[in-house]
């Protein structure tokens, strides 16, 4: 059965405070990422995490392999909203996401992109696209679409793409991707590079370049 996750209002509203604390941190600094913060419920995307957890600073495993090992997690809010100032999407853009964990960081693009523009969050686990679609659908963002697919090899079917963000770590630059890239585009990718921790890279095209 269905079950609907109300929002949460009133002065200790926790959507408030975690905007306000990545404000104050640095991480979040665009009205328009600020405001997707502030109105979109990330308890409502991680059912059965209880409120004060599913704000904490902290990522918050989602699903685990048979042999106990988390092989999905929400990211924690600071690393959603530094990702999210680098891609730097605007009103009317097309996105192309890969990793679709629950689908609030895809539900935080959908309204950044408002009006007129597009996601596409996609993932190689039905659990995680099937779970991201109900959460999108409860959440009321229609314009944000979880999609089975290799998120290295994009979805040429919608290309080109504004921006496109990877929510998982790469080991190098999907080269399928780069062709899905509008001109002057910007891609967001996190690496590790030479065995060190991963970085998140903000990659723009500039010609073939």
């Amino acid at each position: 059965m269905e079950t609907s996750v109300p929002p949460v209002t009133g002065p200790a509203d926790p959507r408030e405070s975690l905007a306000k604390r990545l404000v104050d941190s640095g991480h979040l600094r665009s009205q328009a990422a600020i405001d997707a913060f502030r109105t979109t419920d990330r308890h409502a995307f991680l059912p059965g995490v209880d409120l004060e957890s599913a704000y904490k600073e902290d990522a918050i495993p989602i699903k685990y392999d048979e042999h106990g090992e988390m092989i999905s997690c929400i990211s924690a809010p600071s690393i959603v909203a530094t990702q999210l100032e680098q891609l730097g999407a605007r009103a009317g853009h097309k996105l192309l996401e890969a990793g679709a964990a629950t689908g609030y960081n895809a539900a935080l693009l959908g309204k950044i992109v408002l009006p007129g523009g597009q996601v596409w969050t996609l993932d190689v686990d039905p659990d995680l696209v099937a779970g991201a679609s109900r959460n999108l659908a409860r959440a009321g963002v229609g314009n944000a679409t979880a999609t089975l697919a290799d998120g290295a090899a994009g979805l040429p079917e919608h290309a080109p793409y504004d921006r496109i963000i990877f929510t998982v770590g790469a080991g190098d630059v999907p080269v399928k991707i780069l062709d899905q890239l509008a001109p002057g585009g910007r891609l967001v990718l996190p690496m590790r590079i030479r065995g060190s921790v991963s970085r998140s890279f903000a990659f723009e095209r500039d010609g073939d370049t």
